[in-house]
């Protein structure tokens, strides 16, 4: 794999916006790319090939039209966005003037407090398919003696019901996990879905229509899920000292994101690797990786991301995978470059 910095999409920015995105959509067939400001409540929505702003959408925190703070969204339509609220347990339809239209209040049986709790931010995605709302969230306070949490949401918007679908792993049993410890989504092709958990060496595909999930190995080189432990074996012992904390997720390797890539029919997997916390505080970043699969879910590699990227803001654009360059936007503020990122089976490493 290897980086084309010939191949970037730069987007233009003005002095109110900034690096940081805390959710990104890319829209294929009109070429269009969703920014979130989180601090201001506001989408901006850039034309791909010229890098320009061409519109704004501002949301209210409080008010007939508050949606609180906005973590994540799905733009179907000018006049169907749905607005993922943080920590509200709820997905707003709004417009593109930012106007409720409607809400849907996520509670169930588990939910909130047992897995998953819901969550649509940075790479964990929100779809609309057939009139019914797809996502994810976190492990946190998953464990429920004698029942089997489901790790993916279907909200049918027409009935307001929300179901637990999929398969989680057995892992998810074996202890208590932390708040940030997650489950990602991404869609492939028309009907499925492809799921990805921090904590399981596997990918799991979700058929929409048949209501089936298929198992693929999706394993990293250098570690298993056997590596990966729970923060704690009861709720009772969770500890709530942040340096505890900080050292238990530096320490633990973990599984990230899952992205589909229709243009090149690939499959990414990002990895976090174990890290030490003296080293971290010394300013050693950590380490993270990206597997590639073919759609057979074959290993085509493994590779360790270069310095000066953040895997967090990417996305699969017109050519394939892009991700933001910090180095770059350091440089020159007024611009934000996505480099793309090309799979060659010949090469090894990222360097």
């Amino acid at each position: 794999m290897y980086l084309d910095s010939l191949q970037s999409i730069t987007l233009h920015l003005d002095s109110s916006a900034f690096f940081s995105s805390a959710y990104l959509e890319y829209d294929l067939s009109e070429n269009k790319l969703y920014f979130l400001n989180e601090q201001s409540n506001l989408i901006r929505v850039y034309n791909v090939s010229t890098g320009k702003q061409i519109e704004t959408i501002q949301y209210a925190f409080t008010g007939p039209d508050g949606v609180g703070e906005v973590w994540g969204f799905h733009y179907h339509s000018q006049d169907s966005i749905f607005v993922f609220g943080k920590f509200k347990f709820t997905i707003y339809l709004t417009d593109s003037r930012g106007k409720v239209l409607n809400k849907y209040v996520l509670t169930g049986e588990d939910t909130p407090g047992y897995f998953p709790t819901p969550v649509v931010h940075g790479l964990q995605q929100l779809f609309f398919i057939d009139n019914k709302l797809y996502f994810t969230g976190n492990y946190a306070r998953q464990r429920k003696e004698g029942k089997y949490i489901l790790p993916l949401f279907q909200y049918d918007i027409s009935s307001k019901k929300l179901s637990h679908i999929g398969i989680a792993p057995q892992k998810v049993h074996e202890g208590f996990w932390e708040s940030i410890d997650k489950v990602f989504l991404d869609r492939m092709g028309a009907n499925k879905l492809i799921i990805s958990n921090y904590i399981s060496d596997s990918i799991f595909v979700y058929d929409i229509h048949s209501g089936k999930t298929d198992k693929h190995l999706a394993k990293s080189k250098y570690f298993s899920e056997q590596d990966i432990k729970p923060f704690s074996s009861s709720a009772e012992n969770r500890a709530k000292d942040y340096l505890e904390r900080a050292k238990y997720h530096l320490g633990t390797p973990k599984y990230h994101a899952v992205l589909y890539d229709p243009v090149n029919k690939l499959i990414y997997r990002y990895v976090l690797y174990q890290h030490d916390y003296k080293k971290f505080l010394s300013g050693e970043p950590v380490k993270a990786g990206i597997m590639v699969f073919d759609e057979a879910f074959n290993k085509l590699g493994e590779f360790f991301l270069p310095s000066g990227y953040d895997f967090t803001m990417s996305f699969v654009g017109p050519k394939g995978l892009y991700m933001a360059n910090k180095k770059a936007y350091q440089a020159n503020d007024n611009y934000l470059r996505f480099d793309l990122f090309t799979f060659k089976p010949q090469e090894n490493a990222l360097h």
